[in-house]
């Protein structure tokens, strides 16, 4: 049976949500986002997911395309999303701030 777990992690400004299928005790599919509220909207950073049926990423600062990441294709999920997650809670500053530079240029 397939269960669906949701949580979020909030920063100053920025929020990283958090959607986990988990099969077995095993995530067979998920979504790691990044959003950063900007006086009352909201828009989108990075997003880790596995939507397409693949692993992929989308950098909002540069396009809405996905980026995929054939390196991390054979990378077990669960690895995958402990990787990007920790990233994400790490670096979340970082990705802010590109794609804060990223308006200014627009």
């Amino acid at each position: 049976m397939r269960k669906r777990k949701r949580w979020y992690i909030t920063f100053d400004e920025a929020r990283i949500d958090v959607v986990a299928l988990v099969e077995k005790s095993k995530i067979v599919g998920f979504s790691l986002n990044l959003s950063i509220n900007v006086g009352d909207e909201k828009f989108d950073v990075i997003r880790w997911d596995t939507a397409h049926g693949y692993l992929h990423r989308h950098e909002f600062w540069k396009t809405t395309k996905t980026i995929r990441e054939k390196q991390y294709e054979s990378l077990p999920l669960n690895l995958a999303f402990r990787e990007f997650y920790n990233d994400l809670k790490n670096n979340w500053g970082n990705y802010v701030k590109r794609w804060k530079d990223a308006q200014k240029n627009t």
